[in-house]
């Protein structure tokens, strides 16, 4: 029986990212030729397979049709004749989906993203998480394609699955933002123990590689927003108003008409505030509105 029969597998379906659909394989220190059984029966054999990577020639696999879910079998015939077999069971493996959270701070005009996903998938019961290659490139881009003036820029995450650092954007424009997977290189570390007797003397090693589901994600920036929200606040205060009108109350109908006249007048003020990008101003001016018209969360109504 020959000796340190290892097999190692390089399991790829990332049309995308990778660009690669199929199988490399390689001993991990010894020669012999491995059958591969796909789900659908079919063999294919790779003769004189050494401890370099080679890929494997299957014609019905390619980018378009990606690999068919199933159990694969390697038949390891070594080099005194004896053959053992493992398997790789291909099924119901979900690609991770690409997450951020996002908060938009107008006054500051910043755009903070902060990348959450979840890189672990499950085999036969055990979580795995992924082991990255390069570091994950992604990048956030202004609809307007202006790069200088809306922040537009690329972040990189060396260990994704160790960090949870922010990234922050500045200055930002009024519109869509939409953040993507630039760079995804990455695999799930798989290990099949041998079977007692078997002559592949060690652990299969698969280094799987899949996709990232990356459906856009998207934030738009609407700092007419914080405004908007003094109106609910403001228009509270016009009822009122209309109120005493209707009841003839002359003494409140004037200090509500005050009111309604400085709470305009403020709300002019945080619009400038606002724009120049003064935040104590904004928020002393957000305070003093709510003060005015009995609305102490206008910035929440």
């Amino acid at each position: 029986m020959a000796v340190n029969n290892g097999l190692d597998i390089q399991f790829y379906d990332d049309p995308v990212f990778q660009e690669q659909v199929g199988l490399f394989i390689k001993m991990t220190n010894s020669t012999a030729s491995v059958s591969i059984t796909l789900p659908n029966g079919n063999i294919y054999t790779q003769p004189e397979t050494t401890d370099a990577y080679i890929a494997v020639n299957i014609p019905e696999i390619t980018l378009e049709t990606g690999m068919p879910t199933g159990v694969y079998t390697f038949a390891v015939t070594d080099v005194d004749g004896d053959t053992s077999t493992t398997t790789f069971n291909y099924t119901g493996i979900t690609e991770p989906t690409f997450n951020v959270t996002t908060d938009v701070n107008c006054v500051l005009s910043e755009l903070v993203v902060q990348e959450k996903t979840n890189f672990q998938i499950t085999y036969s019961g055990t979580d795995i998480n992924a082991t990255f290659v390069n570091p994950l490139l992604f990048a956030v881009t202004h609809q307007s394609g202006d790069n200088i003036n809306c922040g537009s820029t690329k972040f990189e995450i060396a260990d994704p699955i160790a960090t949870d650092e922010a990234q922050t954007i500045s200055p930002i424009c009024i519109g869509a933002y939409n953040i993507l997977v630039d760079t995804y290189d990455a695999f799930y570390p798989i290990q099949i123990e041998t079977a007692t007797g078997s002559t592949i003397t060690t652990a299969t090693d698969i280094q799987l590689y899949i996709g990232l589901n990356t459906n856009i994600n998207q934030v738009i920036v609407d700092c007419n927003a914080k405004l908007c929200s003094f109106l609910c606040c403001i228009k509270s205060l016009y009822k009122k108003y209309n109120q005493f009108i209707e009841e003839g109350n002359k003494e409140l109908m004037d200090e509500y008409y005050d009111k309604l006249m400085r709470a305009m007048q403020i709300t002019r003020l945080a619009k400038r505030a606002l724009l120049c990008q003064k935040s104590s101003d904004f928020e002393s001016y957000s305070m003093q509105i709510g003060e005015i018209t009995e609305c102490m969360d206008c910035l929440n109504c």
